[in-house]
């Protein structure tokens, strides 16, 4: 059996050392805490994107108007104040 990152976390043999803070083993955080983090980091990247594929699909659809909302904040003054190209944008209205 090789040693790869796959199954690292299996293989781990305890230092017998604790951490004088929280009192786990000093293999804890060499085999398993990496495998922890990055599994908490695709987790977050899941989340991020099926929100952005969600509100594309909400706008593309019609569902969500975003001249609405922004007209609702008071976005497109604060734009055009600014003098940017994006006051254009905020005004586009969706075909229905």
């Amino acid at each position: 059996m090789s040693l790869t990152a796959d199954n690292l976390d299996l293989a781990a043999v305890p230092f017998g050392q604790t951490d004088p803070l929280f009192g786990k083993d000093v293999a804890f955080y060499l085999f398993s805490l990496p495998i922890y983090t990055l599994g908490l980091g695709l987790i977050r990247i899941l989340i991020l994107l099926s929100l952005i594929i969600c509100t594309a699909v909400y706008v593309l659809r019609g569902s969500l108007s975003l001249s609405a909302l922004f007209g609702k904040f008071g976005f497109d003054r604060l734009i055009e104040k600014l003098g940017s190209p994006l006051a254009k944008l905020v005004k586009i209205k969706l075909p229905d």
